[in-house]
């Protein structure tokens, strides 16, 4: 699943974000997600932070900005991703090629379930 607004994992379950997503209805959101085991990942930009985690096998996707950084440790980019049956190989391609996070490569592995 694809949205622009990140999903915040209250202190309930799992902590992944602190800041609030932006969503009233964010809690349902994550319920939702969480209950449909053939929803593999949830992916969004939001924040303009390049990060990863997880809730319950369900991949959370924080994609960097190509625009304003807000943090100049993070890095400003796109993520090229590439689809399997069994999960998804993320590289991050950088604007700045000196970045050290310049064509980092990352595998996730799909929850169980369909």
């Amino acid at each position: 699943m694809v949205g622009h607004h990140h999903l915040e994992i209250n202190s309930k379950r799992d902590p992944i974000w602190s800041k609030l997503s932006g969503l009233l209805d964010n809690d349902a959101v994550v319920d939702v997600l969480r209950t449909r085991r053939h929803v593999k990942a949830y992916i969004c930009g939001h924040t303009h932070v390049w990060k990863l985690g997880e809730v319950n096998g369900l991949h959370l996707i924080n994609l960097p900005t190509t625009a304003y950084l807000f943090d100049p440790k993070q890095p400003q980019g796109w993520v090229e991703g590439y689809l399997a049956a069994d999960g998804i190989r993320l590289t991050l391609h950088t604007i700045a090629a000196n970045h050290p996070l310049d064509g980092q490569q990352i595998r996730l592995t799909w929850r169980n379930g369909s």
